[in-house]
């Protein structure tokens, strides 16, 4: 009821981007109990759900700092923001044509961007990604309303949340090796016939062991060889793209404003 609570509370790009990750990251940990102590769901349910939902609270503040703190290394990595990058003359990411209708367009606000030939790109590229950056920053401005840029708005909160998982994983993987570990144990110690009780664990079958194992070891793997900075980027290159694909959007509305239609 606390954690159903904590979600209503939450926006699509708050449950999407915070919430989810924690949920993904941690989420095989109470499979895991689940499987080793079967009575473990029906004990102090409400205390639980409280600690549960508290515990959830405090990683999504510590997700959300700690993302935004991973996003300055992967643009470091990638060479830049994606959306700057895209901007930038030597980029080859959007076909000519494409870019060079978002940059007049973008260089009606930012009338800096007009004068940013390749060469001048070239030998100021401090100077001119901070121009491509100021000009992103407005565009992100004019795309906050989910009626009219609800896929913009999407694309976020899928690279949110892809960025803020890829940061639990540390976290996740330690947690993996840790039930991974006792699992081990504990299925040497039912194979001998020995009492789990030495390690602190009920009387569970080797099934139960072998179970919990699994899911910590499938987790496991998806954190060491699928969620890595590439799967990061790619949401990233969406989002960027989608943002430029804006440009569109707001050129029509102020052609459609100017001649007295509606938007």
């Amino acid at each position: 009821m606390m954690l159903e609570r904590l979600v209503a509370m939450l926006n699509p790009y708050g449950r999407q981007a915070w919430l989810q990750p924690v949920l993904v990251s941690f989420g095989q940990t109470l499979i895991v109990l689940a499987v080793l102590f079967p009575d473990w769901i029906s004990f102090w349910n409400g205390v639980k759900g409280l600690l549960i939902a508290g515990g959830v609270t405090l990683w999504m503040h510590v997700v959300r700092d700690q993302g935004k703190a991973e996003e300055k290394r992967l643009f470091r990595e990638w060479g830049g923001m994606p959306s700057t990058a895209m901007l930038r003359h030597r980029d080859s990411r959007l076909d000519p044509v494409t870019k060079a209708r978002y940059r007049r367009f973008l260089a009606a606000v930012v009338p800096e961007l007009g004068t940013l030939t390749a060469d001048v790109e070239e030998k100021e590229r401090g100077r001119a990604d901070e121009i491509y950056g100021s000009a992103g920053s407005w565009l992100r401005a004019q795309t906050r309303d989910r009626a009219r840029f609800g896929l913009l708005l999407q694309e976020n909160a899928i690279y949110g949340f892809r960025r803020n998982t890829m940061v639990l994983g540390r976290c996740a993987k330690w947690l993996d090796a840790t039930v991974l570990t006792v699992c081990l144990v504990a299925g040497v110690l039912t194979l001998t016939g020995s009492r789990l009780e030495v390690i602190g664990l009920p009387s569970v079958s080797v099934w139960q062991v072998g179970g919990a194992a699994l899911v910590s070891g499938l987790h496991l793997w998806l954190f060491c060889f699928r969620i890595r900075s590439a799967w990061v980027r790619a949401a990233a290159d969406r989002y960027a793209r989608e943002l430029l694909m804006a440009c569109d959007t707001l050129e029509r509305e102020e052609r459609l404003t100017a001649s007295g239609g509606r938007k």
